[in-house]
Parts: structure tokens; C-alpha cells; sequence
């Protein structure tokens, strides 16, 4: 199975940022779970075979996700600094006998503050 992901630089304060990872399953493999993590502690769940999805405990405002059977995304509602570290996509699945966990991660850099961004392209176009 491959999994695709990449680094990004977000802005502090911006909202409604999706983090996508995209991956192809073979037909032999059962998807179970997949796991958002934030610096090592799981954020968030999608279970594809009860439909349930959404973020972990202590994180319900702060995160959303969504799946289908070849994207996951994890939503973050308002950009802070709190979210500069390592996101990852754990993919728990099943083939035969045989559990398989598939992990790819993100890099997130935080720079800025959105406003400071569009404050400062403001004063570009009017100088």
C-alpha cells in the first residue's frame, strides 16, 4: 500500500485547514481504522466499517475529519501554534490473519499570524 503526504507552512490563525493524505489499498487488505496524531497523541479516528469519525477526546473543537477509501483528512478549525509538529496517518488494517499498520507523516510549520499576512499585503498594495 502507498501513502502520499507532504510538508506544509500554515498560518497562525487561519481556519478550516485540511491536511490530506491519499493512499491506495490492494484489494487484499481491509481498511480498520485510520488515526490522526498530533506529536505522537492520537487526534482523531475514522472507523470506515461503522462510519463513525471524529476527533479524540479533549480535541472536539479543535479538529474534524473525513474519509473515503483512498483520502483521509484531518480538519484543524483555527490554526494556532499549538499545531506546529508532526501529523500523522496511521492506516490499521487487515489482510488474512495478519493486522498491518501503515504510517505516514507531516510536517507542519506554523509562521505568522493571518492577519499580520493580509495586513501586510494591504500595505504593499497601497505603497
Amino acid at each position: 500500500m502507498e501513502l502520499t503526504a507532504d510538508s506544509r507552512q500554515l498560518q497562525e490563525g487561519s481556519t478550516h485547514v485540511q491536511l490530506n493524505w491519499s493512499f491506495s489499498l490492494t484489494p487484499d487488505l481491509n481498511l480498520i481504522t485510520v488515526v490522526f496524531t498530533l506529536n505522537g497523541v492520537d487526534v482523531a479516528t475514522v472507523v470506515p466499517s461503522t462510519g463513525n469519525a471524529g476527533p479524540a477526546l479533549g480535541f472536539e473543537g479543535r479538529f474534524n475529519v473525513t474519509g473515503t477509501s483512498q483520502r483521509a483528512t484531518l480538519i484543524i478549525f483555527n490554526v494556532t501554534e499549538d499545531d506546529d509538529g508532526k501529523f500523522g496517518c496511521k492506516l490499521n488494517t487487515f489482510e488474512g490473519a495478519q493486522n498491518k499498520i501503515w504510517k505516514r507523516n507531516m510536517k507542519v510549520e506554523v509562521v505568522g499570524t493571518f492577519e499580520s499576512v493580509v495586513l501586510g499585503i494591504f500595505n504593499i498594495i497601497i505603497s
